[in-house]
């Protein structure tokens, strides 16, 4: 009795949680307004992108609720105080009938002749099509709320006219086949018994509900439906999942959208009904009861470990995994605890935790400011377009002179420059990157040395960067300047002694007369390169050595013996 009470609770609480991500998923705007702009008459020839910022706010999911005189009381849930929207809620409650929490809901508003009108859509995630009721007679429940909770909110005693229209959408994931893939919409028509009274649908097209019936086993060729089924399908991995959505549908999943799936995924995998039942035909007892508890258990653990490692706030770990919190450090300390075990192995600070730093550092989509550096190893991470992969719609590329600079800028701080370009699904470069990358190829080949085998200089002139390298019997220092000097004076402040000036561009040697505080150069007119022209300088001795307080070195010289 205890075994069968405990495999029921830890059943139901993954399925709540499951759930409650589904829902979560359902919220991102990408997803309501491509279920808008084909549910929704109101937003009918819009695109996806049009319809996002119709949508007011962000969705609240079952989380705000309105009660008569209690409106929008401040509440906390899972430590984390709710957000609240005025003359809107996600529960309604009326006197002998009870609560209602709705899974989403949402203003929106459509742009018009008039300037806009707004209405309000509540979305159900609906498991079964057939609960024990009609979905359409509930859904008309659920409008039936939306509207009366206005009073008060919406519109003032009998000022009915300021009443908004309100649409509740139903999503059933798992309908038969012989109602599955379809979409209806009920709502109020004027019928005329005797003609006569003019038809303004403006005054009673108040209401509508909309079922979506989904079914992955059957073929669709409406788009919707399709996307639907993929999004909620039990059969496919998250990475088919996310391929198919990115390909087929062409959505952006390298954003909340795309994090927020990969959670459900995982949740998903720890819904057992489907095992209990294919355990229970085969008749091993021992086996479901054991299979079960481990898992549940191996899944949660699992899910931990990704959210730890992704530096996930630890409230919505535990809010997802349902261990406390010294169930977290616990399994935290044993990421690190495995790490350690390997000390030749560099390591990144992605674990974002104090008493366990990495070898490096990982700035992403960004170069640290120069007083911020610290005397680490770290390696910037920056895509060439908007995304991490590749993405048919990207029409935001970064261009030559942005790459190079920015090559010179971490070179000169002496970080790494982790530049990342998605290949289309055949393999092939973008046409945009290609054409930068081959021009950052030509600066290469001119300048290269004074990228390859450098370090960071602690030198930060106005005009550009400044990298330093050492060589054999002495140190160089390579000027990138970026802006170049109008007076063809270039003033470079150092208290070492300069040797010689050289001319990247064309191995000319330059002349320089000396300062009390540096040298001044003469250079050309005009800069030979204008994005980056470089200045080797040639130093009398070596520098001393940039002591890092990091262990990538060490590392370097274990994996080299």
């Amino acid at each position: 009795m205890k075994n069968e009470l405990s495999r029921a609770m830890a059943s139901a609480d993954v399925k709540v949680r499951y759930d409650t991500q589904c829902k979560r998923v359902l919220s991102q705007k990408e997803i309501l307004a491509r279920i808008l702009a084909r549910t929704v008459k109101e937003f009918a020839g819009m695109s996806v992108e049009e319809i996002i910022p119709c949508i007011e706010g962000t969705p609240e999911i079952a989380v705000v609720s309105i009660d008569p005189g209690k409106t929008n009381q401040k509440r906390v849930l899972h430590m984390e105080e709710e957000k609240r929207i005025a003359g809107l809620a996600n529960e309604d409650k009326v006197a002998d009938e009870g609560e209602i929490y709705y899974d989403i809901r949402f203003y929106v508003h459509i742009p018009n002749e008039e300037g806009h009108i707004r209405m309000i859509v509540n979305l159900e995630a609906q498991k079964s099509y057939y609960p024990g009721y009609e979905i359409v007679t509930r859904g008309i429940f659920y409008d039936a709320r939306m509207i009366s909770a206005q009073l008060g909110t919406e519109f003032e005693h009998s000022k009915y006219d300021d009443m908004k229209k309100v649409y509740s959408i139903w999503v059933c994931m798992q309908a038969p086949k012989k109602i599955g893939n379809a979409i209806s919409e009920y709502s109020i028509k004027k019928q005329d018994i005797i003609s006569g009274l003019p038809d303004r649908p403006e005054s009673y097209d108040k209401l509508s509900v909309v079922i979506i019936a989904l079914n992955e086993t059957m073929e669709t060729n409406d788009e919707l439906l399709g996307m639907l089924n993929t999004l909620f399908s039990e059969q496919k991995t998250y990475l088919e999942k996310k391929k198919e959505l990115e390909e087929i549908y062409q959505m952006r999943m390298d954003n909340e959208l795309g994090k927020e799936m990969n959670l459900m995924c995982n949740l998903s995998d720890l819904v057992i009904e489907r095992g209990i039942e294919q355990g229970i035909e085969q008749g091993i007892e021992q086996g479901i009861e054991q299979g079960i508890e481990s898992g549940i258990e191996q899944k949660s653990h699992n899910l931990a470990q990704m959210m730890i490692r992704e530096a996930e706030p630890t409230d919505k770990i535990m809010r997802y995994t349902g261990y406390s919190l010294e169930k977290i450090k616990e399994i935290a300390q044993e990421i690190m605890d495995e790490l350690a075990k390997y000390p030749q192995v560099i390591i990144d600070d992605r674990l974002k935790r104090p008493d366990f730093p990495g070898d490096y550092k990982t700035p992403e989509g960004r170069i640290p400011k120069a007083k911020d550096i610290e005397r680490v190893d770290w390696e910037t991470c920056m895509n060439i377009g908007t995304s991490w992969g590749y993405k048919s719609w990207e029409n935001k590329w970064k261009n030559a002179e942005t790459v190079i600079r920015n090559l010179n800028t971490i070179a000169a701080r002496g970080g790494n420059y982790l530049l990342n370009v998605g290949p289309d699904p055949t393999g092939t470069i973008p046409a945009p990157a290609m054409n930068c990358l081959k021009q950052v190829g030509e600066w290469m080949k001119v300048n290269g040395e004074a990228i390859y085998g450098t370090q960071r200089s602690e030198v930060f002139p106005a005009w550009g960067e400044c990298i330093r390298k050492d060589e054999k019997k002495n140190s160089v220092y390579y000027l990138s300047v970026f802006k170049w000097p109008k007076d063809g004076k270039l003033t470079f402040e150092t208290p070492h002694k300069v040797k010689k000036a050289t001319l990247l561009a064309d191995k000319s040697t330059l002349k320089f007369s000396k300062t009390n505080n540096g040298i001044v150069i003469d250079v050309p007119a005009k800069a030979p390169d204008k994005i980056a022209t470089v200045i080797k300088l040639e130093l009398s001795g070596k520098l001393a050595p940039v002591e890092l307080i990091s262990n990538t070195a060490k590392a370097f010289e274990i994996v080299d013996e």
